[in-house]
């Protein structure tokens, strides 16, 4: 993520389809935090599973 200046990654599963997101604040509170190298921590046990999804159009919040 850092080497793509992104906070955020979505992530399929073998399917194309979404199963979670992960965000650099999930690496900072579930990983960094907890003392763990992050290449030692499996990205499924990080990452928000089956993320709310949401398609067309729609108004921002206020």
């Amino acid at each position: 993520m850092a080497t793509r200046r992104v906070d955020a990654a979505l992530l399929t599963d073998s399917s194309a389809l979404l199963c979670g997101i992960i965000t650099d604040k999930d690496v900072a509170t579930r990983v960094i935090a907890e003392g763990i190298k992050p290449e030692e921590r499996v990205m499924c046990k990080v990452m928000t599973k089956n993320p709310p999804k949401r398609c067309g159009n729609f108004e921002p919040a206020q």
